[in-house]
Parts: structure tokens; C-alpha cells; sequence
């Protein structure tokens, strides 16, 4: 997951690990927010498990955006390249559900320290548009 394109680039020495750091925060990000979803049913777990999730996410957030944005130095050599190669597009695209994610994500946490209820309609969005951002991750490998 780590390699192609990112590795045969010539800053591999940083844009590999970077994607590792990426798929980690992604990873942490919607699998934290699914097990929250999953365990929303039991109020005492949830209010305990909100607001630590809540502090894990916005570290996720900070992590997918410099890890992203370093990897994509490996293959966008300028910023323009984001309107003007397919790769850019893909990259812009991630640029802008994470964007989406990240204010959904920082509603509900608005929402939760305000003690305005419920969180989890808007966490469930989240998660589509998380998802979302992987599908589109996935076409970064096939695009040249």
C-alpha cells in the first residue's frame, strides 16, 4: 500500500513514510468513528468514549493533512498540477472530503462539548464521507 508510484518517486526517503502515516490516521479516524457508532448504544460507553475519540480524530486530522500533502510531493511537482493533472484532480478531490469530513467531524464535537445531542447522526455522515475519501484513494494507485 505503501509503494508504487510514491515509491519510485525521488523522495521516497519521505513520501513513503508519509503514506504510511496517512493510512494509520485514516485508519484510526473511520475505524474509531465506526466503533463509536457501534457502541453508541450504551450511553455510559458512549459518554466516556465520545470525547476521548473526539481528541483521537482531530490528531487523525492534523496527520491525514501533512501526511497527504507530503506524499503528494512525490507526483504533483506544483500546486497547479492539482487542476491540471488527473492525479491533481484525485488529490484535490481528497483535499475536499477531507475538508467536508473534518467540519462535520468538528460540528459534532461542537455539538458534544454544547451537550447538544444527538452527535451521531452527524458521525454516520462522517463516515460516508470518509468512505468516500477511500474509494477515491484507491484511484490514486491507478492513475498516472
Amino acid at each position: 500500500m505503501a509503494t508504487g508510484h510514491t515509491a519510485a518517486s525521488t523522495v521516497a526517503w519521505f513520501a513513503v513514510p508519509a503514506v504510511v502515516v496517512h493510512v494509520a490516521a485514516a485508519l484510526l479516524w473511520l475505524g474509531g468513528l465506526g466503533a463509536v457508532l457501534v457502541t453508541a448504544r450504551d450511553a455510559d460507553v458512549l459518554a466516556v468514549a465520545l470525547p476521548r475519540f473526539s481528541r483521537l480524530a482531530l490528531g487523525a486530522v492534523v496527520a491525514l493533512g501533512v501526511s497527504g500533502a507530503l506524499a503528494a510531493t512525490a507526483r504533483l511537482s506544483s500546486p497547479v498540477e492539482l487542476v491540471t493533472t488527473a492525479y491533481g484532480a484525485v488529490v484535490a478531490t481528497k483535499i475536499v472530503l477531507l475538508a467536508v469530513a473534518a467540519a462535520l467531524g468538528g460540528v459534532a464535537r461542537s455539538r458534544l462539548r454544547a451537550g447538544r445531542l444527538p452527535v451521531l447522526a452527524w458521525a454516520a455522515v462522517e463516515v460516508l464521507v470518509l468512505a468516500g475519501a477511500t474509494g477515491v484513494a484507491a484511484t490514486l494507485t491507478h492513475t498516472a
